[in-house]
Formats: C-alpha cells, sequence, structure tokens
C-alpha cells in the first residue's frame, strides 16, 4: 500500500522533472563521455565511462542537479503492508562512494539501461517508527535505527522515453527504475523498542537479526525502490538538460 510519504515524493520527482524540462538545455558535464549509438561495443563503452564518472557524479554537482552521495540523505521512507507500519525519517545512506559498477547493458531499441553495481557495505542510519508485527513478532516503538548490509549486488532496470523540448532537441526521460538486490548479511538494531523495555528490545532486535532474510524480504524492497528513485532523479537531472544526441552520438 502507497504511504502519504511516497505519494509526495512522487509528486516531488514529477516538479523536479518539469523543472529539467523547461530549462535550457546544458553541454555534456566534462566528467561524463559519450559513447557512438551505433558502437557495437556499446555496453563496454558505456561502463568504462561510467566508472570513470562515478567517483565525480557522487560528489555532487548543483549544476546538473546532482545531490552528494557521500551520504545519500532520503527525507522518508514508509512501509504499510501486511500488518506492518515502518517510517524511517532522516535516513542517512552510508558506503555509496565505494560502489563498484560491473555491468551495462544499453538497449536503444528497447528504450531500457540495466546497471549492476556492487556495494562492500551500506549503512542506514534513521529515526524510526514502528507498529505491526514482522513474521509473527509484534514491534512497537520508536528511536534511532541502524541497518547494516554486507556485499549487495544491486541491479538496477530504467525504461526511458525520448522527449522533445521546446528547442526541438530530443532528450532522454528516465519514466521508470525497477531495483533488484541481495545482501550476504544483513544487520539490524532498533533503540528503544517497547518504550525502551530493554530485556523486550534486545530479544526483539536478537530474533531480527537471526531471521534477517525474512525481515529484509519485509521491508528491504522499499528501501531498494527509494534509493533506485534518488538515482532515477540524478540521471533524469542530467538527461533532461543534456540533448540525447550529446549523451550518444551519431
Amino acid at each position: 500500500m502507497a504511504s502519504a510519504a511516497a505519494a509526495a515524493g512522487a509528486v516531488a520527482v514529477l516538479a523536479a522533472v518539469a523543472a529539467c524540462a523547461a530549462a535550457a538545455s546544458l553541454p555534456l558535464p566534462s566528467y561524463i563521455k559519450a559513447c557512438k549509438m551505433n558502437d557495437p561495443n556499446l555496453n563496454e563503452c558505456s561502463l568504462k565511462n561510467g566508472r570513470e564518472a562515478i567517483p565525480s557524479i557522487l560528489k555532487g554537482d548543483p549544476k546538473y542537479r546532482v545531490p552528494s552521495f557521500d551520504p545519500l540523505v532520503l527525507t522518508e521512507v514508509s512501509v504499510a503492508d501486511r500488518g506492518l507500519n515502518i517510517t524511517l525519517r532522516n535516513v542517512r545512506l552510508l558506503g555509496i562512494p565505494d560502489i563498484d559498477f560491473r555491468s551495462s547493458v544499453i538497449d536503444l531499441t528497447g528504450m531500457k539501461f540495466i546497471w549492476g553495481f556492487f556495494l562492500p557495505r551500506l549503512e542506514v542510519l534513521s529515526d524510526y517508527t514502528v507498529d505491526g508485527k514482522i513474521l509473527v513478532l509484534p514491534l512497537k516503538g520508536n528511536g534511532p535505527a541502524n541497518i547494516t548490509l554486507l556485499d549487495v549486488p544491486i541491479i538496477l532496470t530504467f525504461d526511458y522515453e525520448l522527449m522533445k523540448k521546446d528547442d526541438g532537441k530530443e532528450y532522454l526521460n528516465p519514466t521508470k527504475v525497477t531495483p533488484s538486490f541481495n545482501s550476504t548479511q544483513v544487520y539490524i538494531q532498533l533503540d528503544n523498542l517497547f518504550n525502551g523495555d530493554k530485556l523486550l528490545g534486545d530479544n526483539t532486535n536478537k530474533f531480527l537479526n537471526e531471521n534477517w532474510r525474512e525481515v529484509v524480504a519485509d521491508v528491504g524492497p522499499v528501501l531498494a525502490q527509494g534509493l533506485a528513485e534518488a538515482v532515477r532523479q540524478i540521471l533524469a537531472g542530467i538527461a533532461l538538460q543534456v540533448p540525447f544526441h550529446l549523451l550518444f552520438t551519431q
């Protein structure tokens, strides 16, 4: 079930896209190299150029509406499903600067990109509020949260369209992103559960960590979607200001 925060986030994304669409065109950033559309090794070119560009992208670039990824900050991420209501506020994602760009598939005919990444460690720090059940376990409380994932492969699949602006040029508009991820280990710490009952809180955190795979299956997808939407907005920030023919040259 979609949350009010998710709806507000969608409105913000649309507003950002509209602002980009109205803005004057910009040249390709100096840290991003174009690939040729008809290059038989287009995937390899995009992977090489992407790897070279990522360190600069992660620092942020206000001119292209790119925020800093050290850390990546999300205002709010919410889950409301199957008897569980959990909200993470003031979310900080640490560890993204260590990302490894591992694979790239560019399908210009199908208008799709598939990018593979790997993070050795992703730490999610936030203020949480929870009420409901995870698996069979009742959960209620609010306070600091720390969710740490180790060895995280991530696949982001982007669908896009070409949008013609008033200047007569076509621009790449990423319309959808579908994330998938895995992890070899997840550590969970929720402080101040059950109004600060230490014994009950410690036992609950122990249960969550012993059953982390099932917990991640419940709450992981929305966290992945939040991160993926942030990446989509960044891609849109650049792509909707730089004409398509500068991204992929003839």
